[in-house]
């Protein structure tokens, strides 16, 4: 049950940082601004997806983290996306 809850936290919190990256960009951030939103991102990516391994794990009869993430995971991996192809973008643009 507390592993639950720990997970939904971190499952929001990340999908809270993934929209307040993309929000913070608002097409005026340097390159600079977009390596640190990805490398944040990244690694928040990979803690998440540790703690998706470890409720899997530890799976309870609901079968809980198997519903949820998915969709934690895709969020954060859709906002790395969307900010690497924008710092592409902006690096095409800067030559």
């Amino acid at each position: 049950m507390i592993l639950d809850l720990i997970y939904a936290a971190a499952g929001i919190a990340y999908m809270v940082l993934a929209a307040a990256a993309i929000y913070r960009i608002r097409w005026t951030a340097t390159l600079d601004d977009l390596d640190r939103a990805i490398s944040l991102l990244m690694r928040a990516g990979l803690a998440m997806f540790v703690v998706t391994v470890v409720s899997v794990i530890q799976v309870d009869e609901y079968g809980w983290p198997l519903f949820w993430a998915p969709a934690f995971l895709l969020s954060g991996t859709v906002a790395v996306i969307f900010l690497t192809v924008v710092r592409a973008d902006r690096m095409e643009a800067a030559r």
